[in-house]
């Protein structure tokens, strides 16, 4: 090798030797196991520097944290004494912290409902009128009743002491029965024998007796709004629209009844005296007289003050699982027989198909479509059990899964009566063309109105929303760690952004020396170098 002046290096480089000979086999494998420890070697200095970079970073991040405490423990000038006492009591802060970050998330999670006074009063013109329903407690004609004891047949016989005693007789009867206990007959029964009510309102009758069936399906010929709860009346909807809308408070602005009890008709009665159930209901809904109707007796004037109860809720809470509200809106769960949804259709409807299941048919007070059976009076113990097991709540009543409505409106009465008497002089929109006498005995009067113009509704709203729950997280991690949304921007950047800056200004140092390095060696070293 020779050393020139101002050239470049020159090197003479031989191809590599292969050895071969009787010991290759024994060569090439110490050459891989060579290989395997130097691999070895490398993976562990790699892992060597990965760590003393992670606890370069983690010193770094400490010594300039503005987590409580946090600064001490990187502090290199203190003791080592000194730096676990505040490690210590970083971790004892952070255990204080997670147990009550972990009740307030259980809160969140168990209860996320509140239900509370809405500030803003519901207006009396955006309410419906409650429907009202009427039975008379007389169950049949007394003329008809008796003329059935002397002349009626077996059936018919039977069939009275049903409708009046209650009494199961056709549930033990052969098949023969099967046929005059059929819905049809049982029709045609109740036609001949039920008294229908006798109705003034106001000047006009509103109801009259008849023997024919269809006077139970009246169709008002007036403007029908689409009213439901949640959405309320449409805006361009009429007064006169029905569901009808109260004007005001007052008996005045309310609806007036007279109802004539016919007491010398009475053969039976549905419960032991006599006069009629009155239900207030939401409009949307069916009755259940039998259940949950009050009693008015004849001879009385009443007035039923109608307490409206408004149940609504906040669409923020649409966002928390249905088992956790308890509640459904009027698009997240459709009905068979009802257009909209409430508990009580819900309820019908899960009876039916109880009932349906269990006996093979209906009861005709039921909601059903025309195809399915109505149930003969073989088939009453049957829908009385299905029935019974439907309202019990351990039983299938709660597989129904029959939640009330976010969105629900009922209706409570408060009942005030005095003695009806013919000593004075009777207004002549109630009598009619009665005797005073027969108005006192037969006669109840029912005054149904509104006690105020505005009322308060009940509202379901989010009691931990994630804002609520967030800032009460960040208010704990602030008081014990001094935790805030800049500490995790702080954390991003000594453990990432800064390791990337660092890498990406490391490689762009290395290539620049590079550059300058092969600028070196085109213009050439002082010396030269050859074989």
């Amino acid at each position: 090798m020779k050393l020139l002046g101002h050239s470049t290096i020159q090197a003479k480089v031989e191809p590599d030797k292969v050895y071969r000979g009787p010991n290759m086999f024994q060569y090439g494998f110490a050459e891989r196991a060579q290989q395997t420890v130097n691999k070895k070697q490398t993976s562990e200095s790699q892992k060597k520097s990965i760590m003393k970079l992670v606890m370069k970073r983690m010193e770094e991040y400490f010594r300039n944290s503005t987590l409580h405490g946090l600064r001490y423990v990187g502090d290199p000038l203190i003791s080592f004494g000194e730096r676990f006492f505040w490690l210590l009591a970083f971790f004892v802060a952070l255990l204080c912290a997670t147990y009550f970050i972990n009740n307030i998330y259980s809160k969140y999670n168990r209860s996320p409902i509140i239900i509370s006074l809405n500030p803003t009063a519901t207006p009396i013109g955006s309410l419906p009128f409650p429907a009202i329903t009427i039975c008379s407690m007389n169950q049949a004609i007394k003329k008809e009743a008796e003329q059935i004891m002397l002349s009626g047949t077996d059936v018919e016989k039977m069939l009275l002491d049903d409708y009046c005693n209650g009494n199961s007789s056709f549930g033990n009867l052969s098949n023969l029965s099967e046929e005059v206990g059929k819905w049809e007959n049982v029709q045609k029964f109740i036609l001949r024998v039920t008294c229908l009510l006798k109705i003034a309102l106001a000047n006009q009758p509103f109801l009259m007796a008849t023997q024919d069936m269809a006077i139970l399906n009246l169709t008002f010929q007036r403007e029908v709004d689409d009213w439901n709860p949640e959405r309320g009346f449409l805006p361009n909807a009429s007064l006169t629209a029905l569901p009808w809308r109260a004007k005001g408070p007052g008996t005045h602005l309310g609806l007036t009844l007279v109802l004539d009890a016919q007491l010398s008709s009475y053969y039976c009665s549905s419960s032991t005296g006599v006069g009629f159930k009155v239900l207030l209901h939401n409009p949307l809904e069916t009755p259940k007289m039998a259940d949950f109707a009050i009693l008015i007796s004849p001879g009385l004037e009443s007035r039923v003050s109608i307490e409206p109860k408004i149940y609504d809720a906040s669409y923020t809470i649409k966002e928390i699982e249905i088992e956790k509200r308890m509640c459904y809106f009027t698009n997240e769960r459709s009905l068979q027989f009802y257009r909209t949804y409430t508990e009580l259709n819900c309820k019908l409807e899960c009876q039916t198909n109880l009932t349906l299941s269990l006996c093979g048919c209906v009861p005709f007070y039921l909601p059903r479509n025309r195809l399915k059976k109505i149930c003969s009076k073989s088939k009453q113990i049957c829908s009385n059990l299905a029935k019974e097991i439907m309202e019990i709540h351990s039983q299938n009543g709660s597989s129904c899964h029959c939640l009330p409505g976010c969105f629900e409106l009922g209706f409570e009465a408060s009942v005030s009566f005095g003695q009806l008497t013919d000593t004075f002089k009777i207004r002549e929109q109630y009598i009619k063309n009665v005797s005073p006498e027969y108005f006192r005995q037969n006669m109840a009067v029912l005054h149904f109105f509104f006690t105020e113009s505005k009322f308060t509704s009940y509202t379901k709203s989010e009691l931990y929303g994630f804002s609520e729950f967030l800032s009460n997280t960040g208010g704990l991690l602030g008081l014990f760690l001094g935790f805030g949304a800049l500490s995790c921007v702080e954390i991003f950047y000594y453990f990432f952004l800064k390791v990337v800056c660092n890498s990406l200004q490391s490689r762009r140092k290395s290539k620049q020396n590079m550059k300058i390095k092969k600028r070196v060696v085109t213009k050439g070293y002082p010396f030269h170098i050859a074989n």
